[in-house]
């Protein structure tokens, strides 16, 4: 089982966001599907105010801090105009 857990709904595109930074990151996870109108306790645990899904749950990730995102800031804007056309692309 993966260090990594990421709990989404299906056709979620919220979802898609971390699961696309993990891809490009090449950090293993296991992808947990929920049912929203029967929320698992899981949810609840790691997103007790609003009760939504993406949660991402991860020892690596908070370990590693800043170093999720690219070194120079060409890269991480390049980074960030992928992750907002994602979105606008799925309408």
């Amino acid at each position: 089982m993966s260090e990594t857990v990421k709990v989404s709904e299906f056709g979620s595109i919220y979802g898609h966001r971390p699961e696309v930074a993990l891809r490009l990151k090449g950090i293993p996870y296991q992808l947990l599907l929920e049912d929203l109108p029967n929320k698992s306790q899981l949810l609840l645990t790691h997103n007790p105010v609003h009760k939504l899904v993406p949660v991402l749950r991860s020892s690596l990730l908070s370990a590693a801090g800043r170093k999720n995102m690219p070194a120079t800031s060409v890269l991480r804007s390049a980074c960030r105009t992928r992750m907002n056309w994602l979105p606008s692309s799925l309408h």
